[in-house]
């Protein structure tokens, strides 16, 4: 029977020979080519695998997809107009709050002239001197315009005697009259009022205009330059 060691030891032998073959075919087959023969297929390879097309089912690196980046948008339109129309509600809601403090504020200033004209009714009635009834009149007046320019009214001046100004007054007739210059207020039937610098009514007013003369004034005015040109004719002669 032989040995084992003796079997391996061939084995062995075997493989190393095959191996130096092996080696040597491949150093003859390296001196075969031409220098840089190895660089050009390695540099062949490369560009195979650069030109290689990409798989079409491959999504593109950092893009979203168009229907969900749509969605997204529309989502934030629409959460942007339901922001704008709530705001729109509010702002209004806050107008009219604003509006309602402010008539109440101004109403509240009222009431003490309320209180006051119905306390002079009162006395009115049991009064025998009608000149202490006038003077608590004019308290109550005065009274009211103060409570208006507390809330930034202020009375527009006497407008008789003044020239007429369309910005502050409104006319509503003339009248002929020798005691006020053309063109000025004759009449103040109702006085204005500013608001803060800002007209809020204008004063109701009557101009004055000149008087028109009467038919024998105006012949005479108009024969006077003949007169004078015939007292001229006469003087020369």
């Amino acid at each position: 029977m032989p040995d084992d060691s003796t079997e391996r030891t061939d084995v062995s032998a075997a493989a190393a020979q095959e191996a130096d073959h092996a080696e040597a075919g491949r150093a003859a087959a390296g001196a075969e080519q031409p220098p840089g023969a190895e660089d050009a297929e390695t540099v062949a390879v490369e560009c195979e695998e650069a030109e290689a097309p990409v798989a079409s089912d491959a999504a593109p690196c950092g893009r979203d997809d168009p229907v969900e980046k749509l969605a997204r948008q529309h989502d934030q339109l629409l959460r942007l107009a339901a922001e704008f129309d709530n705001y729109r509600k509010r702002s209004r809601r806050q107008e009219a709050e604003a509006e309602d403090r402010g008539r109440g504020e101004a109403l509240l200033a009222m009431l003490p002239v309320a209180d006051n004209l119905d306390r002079a009714l009162a006395h009115a009635e049991q009064a025998t001197d009608p000149a202490a009834i006038v003077d608590g009149v004019r308290l109550v007046a005065k009274q009211f315009q103060d409570a208006l320019e507390g809330q930034g009214v202020r009375r527009l001046d006497r407008a008789v005697g003044r020239a007429f100004d369309p910005s502050f007054h409104e006319a509503i007739s003339q009248v002929e009259t020798a005691d006020a210059a053309p063109g000025t207020v004759a009449i103040e039937l109702q006085a204005g009022y500013l608001c803060k610098d800002k007209l809020l009514r204008p004063a109701l007013v009557i101009v004055a205009r000149p008087p028109r003369k009467p038919a024998g004034a105006a012949l005479e005015e108009a024969a006077r330059p003949a007169a004078a040109a015939a007292s001229e004719e006469t003087g020369e002669a």
